[in-house]
């Protein structure tokens, strides 16, 4: 019988609490498999904000016959590293402040919505402690997301206010977004506390930035960064990230 991992995974933001954007590939959202389904979902509603990231949810598929896929050959994947080849279906969406205009917000994050079929490899060195994640999005952003669609009927469902300015989104367009992410950890304390210090780049039609930062977990941990397979069946993680 296969075992069931379980975990309780909590973010800590300093100062201000907001939705945040799925990240799959992140050392603290690992499972210990090469070969997994999992489903990933966020919303705004929960921290009761109505603003910038509303929404958005991750159907993700990781298997060892993926390797095949050509093109992971735009991917870096170092030697003496251990692999995970994957495949998802993300959706996002962002609005501005007031939802319940229908006017253009001017200096403000417009209303715009994207689906994307995301590429990944995530190489693991176990012996360096570091991690290499890297991506390709393509898909498309505009109405052909539904992303206004989508927020107006769970608004509608639970009773909260209508979002109006859909009707002002960013217009159809292709994504193409190339991302790669390195991780390294500083410190471990058994299974209980780690420290990571982290580094992201994206190029593309959708995000270009860049980001340097640490980020900390405490609680029952599997770590990422070891061949060890689960220790414990059900995690509990907090983490905070100072970016």
């Amino acid at each position: 019988m296969k075992k069931i991992q379980r975990s309780l995974l909590f973010l800590l933001i300093p100062t201000i609490v907001l939705a945040q954007k799925i990240d799959n590939m992140a050392s603290f959202e690992d499972m210990k498999s090469a070969n997994y389904f999992r489903f990933h979902y966020d919303n705004d509603y929960f921290t009761s904000t109505d603003k910038e990231y509303t929404q958005g949810y991750n159907f993700e598929l990781t298997s060892p016959r993926l390797e095949q896929n050509p093109v992971n050959y735009l991917f870096i994947k170092p030697k003496n590293s251990e692999f995970k080849y994957g495949l998802s279906l993300e959706h996002i969406g962002f609005t501005a402040n007031n939802i319940a205009s229908d006017e253009i917000q001017f200096d403000d994050r417009p209303f715009a919505a994207a689906i994307m079929l995301k590429s990944f490899v995530i190489a693991t060195d176990t012996i360096q402690k570091t991690r290499i994640a890297s991506s390709l999005n393509l898909g498309i952003i505009g109405p052909g997301a539904f992303g206004g669609d989508m927020q107006t009927t769970i608004h509608e469902a639970t009773g909260n206010t209508i979002p109006k300015g859909w009707y002002n989104q960013i217009k159809n367009d292709v994504v193409i977004n190339y991302e790669l992410t390195y991780e390294k950890q500083l410190l471990r304390f058994h299974d209980f506390f780690t420290i990571q210090t982290t580094a992201t780049a994206r190029l593309g039609t959708l995000f270009t930035n860049a980001s340097f930062g640490l980020n900390a977990t405490l609680g029952i941990i599997n770590s990422p960064f070891t061949s060890v397979k689960n220790k414990n069946r059900f995690n509990y993680i907090f983490i905070t990230s100072l970016l």
